[in-house]
């Protein structure tokens, strides 16, 4: 920490050729002595900070922790609170400079000044970090000290702008300067072997060129054996430390394009346990080719919840969870998208929720998201213009099963989140396991949107839940060459029988003889009894070794009907 006194300067404007670097590089002129503050900044990478030696209470100037809820105003109008974690720069009466981060508003220089304190320092960075994520400021200072500061450089940016305000200010600096660097570091040491540097770069760099390259760059050199080389390496390069790094500087000025190419050596690594990497793409493409556009957005957001995770330390509150759910940072961009696009918009991602244990670790998912709104038919001006329903979003998780050959896959009612309308909620299982879910987004967080004029319908997939071995030993047959033979079937079922069963239920009386069995229509009114609904299913015979005859289709078809009658009490409408 050195502070050095200027006496008898005029603040007033930059001179030309300051104001004009300093505009060069997007910096606001102010007045001379800041602006050669700023400059030295950029110049040197040392932040430094005036004083107007008139504003302080002396004799002595402190660096301390600030008091549990001390105030104080910085340069930006701002009061600000500190807390006891916090390092400042104080007077005998109070603190008058946040320290790393800003300085304070009682004491900067004015038109008046006519005696400055230049203050320049070297500050722990994890301190200045904490300080700047805690009151939200961040200034180039704070930034060029969280990621350190040459501290041996001080003494020579104080004198720098000692030299730069007299020359832009007038006055005289005092020719002693107070520096308090009471344990500074010894010369850092690294030991060092050419030949590990050829081996790890698959090159070979004669040692007399090795020795060229790192004294140039500021590392002394002294020879400790045949392959031993002691390095002292500068205070200006704290990114120095092991042996790694110096060929890693090594290589870059001998040229990576010097580099000799090969095949890598060795076993090919094996293939992890679990979904294989091409199944995560296989979800991607299919997303793509049903016309959604795949977003990528953050992992962090401004929500909460129960189950949310925070930060310890957020670099903004609007960026302080983890995300816990894709759908509000879809809704956002579904909402950011709409005003260019009002007739529909589809987007899905492939992201990661996290979510709280109770009484374990923090859980982390993946999750394959979409969100869709507007018309069903967006492909081109004559399309159909009727507007996207939850069957849509329905069918299409039933044809990525499909597509996937992912088998059990199945759609029921369940008590629906707080995010999703309950009148078209649907549950997403395989045998039994949920493994995701679909409906209406929830009008109460459409409302918030006035460029979304209709509804929206979303639904999210986690795919590790998912059973998918059976689609990595897809077997493939050949198509028959025989005749297909329909049957249309309309059955009235008991209200407590879901369309699902019914199908599962025919599909497995029926046999190898059925190839479809496709709902066509639905009925629930006056026309049937109380308690039931009508159903109509097309069905769809064919044999793959020879043509199918009546008695054949009508044994499996009475065999397909007395086992309705016998496990779901289903009749067909119309008998007796």
């Amino acid at each position: 920490f050195a502070l050095r006194l200027v006496r008898g300067v005029k603040n007033g404007p930059s001179p030309d050729w300051l104001a004009r670097r300093l505009e060069s590089i997007g910096q606001r002129p102010i007045s001379n002595i800041v602006d050669v503050t700023n400059y030295v900044l950029f110049e040197l990478g040392h932040p430094l900070h005036a004083f107007d030696l008139a504003k302080l209470s002396g004799p002595a100037i402190h660096v301390r922790a600030a008091k549990a809820k001390e105030k104080m105003r910085t340069l930006d109008g701002v009061e600000r609170q500190l807390t006891d974690e916090m390092l400042v720069i104080a007077d005998d009466a109070r603190a008058v400079a946040l320290a790393g981060v800003m300085g304070g508003a009682e004491s900067e220089v004015s038109d008046s000044t006519t005696d400055i304190l230049l203050e320049c320092a070297c500050f722990s960075p994890p301190t200045i970090r904490a300080t700047a994520r805690g009151l939200g400021l961040h200034s180039e200072s704070s930034l060029r000290f969280s990621r350190g500061v040459d501290a041996s450089g001080v003494p020579f940016a104080i004198a720098r702008a000692a030299e730069l305000i007299i020359e832009t200010a007038g006055g005289e600096a005092e020719k002693a300067l107070s520096d308090a660097y009471p344990a500074p570091p010894s010369e850092t040491r690294v030991e060092f072997s050419p030949s590990r540097c050829d081996k790890l770069l698959g090159t070979r760099i004669e040692r007399r060129q090795m020795k060229r390259i790192l004294v140039s760059l500021g590392l002394s050199w002294k020879d400790k054996g045949d392959d031993a080389v002691e390095l002292g390496v500068p205070a200006h390069r704290p990114d120095i430390i092991t042996q790694a790094d110096v060929s890693e500087e090594l290589v870059r000025l001998h040229g990576y394009g010097k580099l000799p190419a090969s095949l890598p050596r060795g076993p090919l690594p094996e293939a992890p346990d679990g979904q294989p990497a091409h199944f995560r793409a296989a979800l991607s493409s299919y997303m793509l080719h049903q016309g959604y556009r795949e977003a990528v957005l953050p992992s962090l957001d401004a929500g909460g919840g129960d189950d949310a995770l925070r930060l310890r330390n957020p670099l903004t509150e609007e960026m302080a969870w983890l995300r816990a759910s894709p759908l509000p940072a879809l809704l956002d961009l579904l909402a950011r998208e709409a005003r260019g696009k009002p007739e529909g918009l589809r987007f899905f991602e492939l992201c990661h929720v996290f979510r709280a244990a109770r009484g374990g670790a923090p859980q982390e998912e993946a999750a394959l998201a979409a969100i869709a709104y507007g018309n069903r038919d967006l492909s081109s001006w004559g399309g159909a213009k009727g507007r996207l329903d939850v069957f849509d979003i329905k069918g299409l998780l039933a044809g990525l099963a499909q597509d996937l050959g992912l088998q059990g896959v199945c759609f029921s009612t369940a008590p629906p989140p707080p995010h999703l309308s309950p009148n078209s909620y649907l549950a997403v299982r395989q045998e039994k396991k949920e493994v995701g879910c679909l409906g209406e987004v929830h009008p109460s967080l459409t409302e918030a949107y006035k460029q979304l004029r209709g509804r929206v319908f979303y639904f999210e997939l986690f795919p590790a839940r998912l059973k998918t071995s059976h689609a990595r030993n897809t077997r493939y047959r050949p198509f028959s060459r025989y005749p297909q033979v329909y049957r249309d079937l309309a059955l009235l079922v008991p209200d407590t029988v879901a369309a699902d069963r019914v199908l599962s239920q025919i599909r497995k009386a029926s046999g190898e003889l059925l190839v479809e069995a496709r709902p066509f229509d639905f009925y629930r009114g006056a026309q049937v009894g109380k308690g039931e609904y009508s159903i109509a299913v097309h069905l769809s015979y064919q044999d793959r070794d020879g043509t199918l005859t009546d008695a054949a289709v009508d044994e499996c078809y009475g065999r397909m009907v007395a086992s309705l009658k016998k496990e779901l009490a289903v009749r067909v409408r119309g008998e007796a």
